[in-house]
């Protein structure tokens, strides 16, 4: 009768292990590559319709308050072109064609930008002559 004999020690496990391992580091792969793709997301996407809002309020509210309120001689004659003042430096500042394409990381940043600003200095100086004519 014919025993065959195996080699002692000899590890069977080594290709499962092998298996484990490049299952996991695909798993890294694709962790990593969603990273990635979210990150880019991030980056790119716009601010949502409701931030778009909040900023044009803000921004109207700021408008309104540099020209002295909606009844003043200020605003009936310089509203559109302070309008106009405001949302071309906020473009300018952000670098976006209209601000409704705000990148969402930087919302905080664009409501504080409409929420600080004020005219410029011949602008102001228009508002201030507007008004005291009263």
């Amino acid at each position: 009768m014919s025993v065959k004999h195996s080699i002692v020690g000899r590890s069977t496990g080594h290709e499962v292990q092998k298996k484990r391992t490049a299952f996991i580091q695909g798993l890294l792969d694709s962790v990593e590559d969603l990273d990635t793709r979210v990150t880019g997301l991030e980056d790119t996407m716009r601010i949502s319709g409701v931030q778009e809002y909040k900023i044009h309020e803000a921004g109207t509210i700021a408008v309104v308050k540099a020209l002295g309120g909606k009844g003043t001689p200020a605003y009936k004659k310089l509203s559109r072109k302070t309008f106009a003042s405001i949302w071309s430096e906020f473009k300018h500042y952000f670098d976006v064609p209209r601000y409704g394409e705000l990148p969402a990381k930087q919302y905080q940043e664009g409501m504080d930008f409409v929420s600080t600003w004020q005219p410029k200095q011949e602008l102001r100086m228009d508002i201030k002559e507007l008004n005291s004519d009263d």
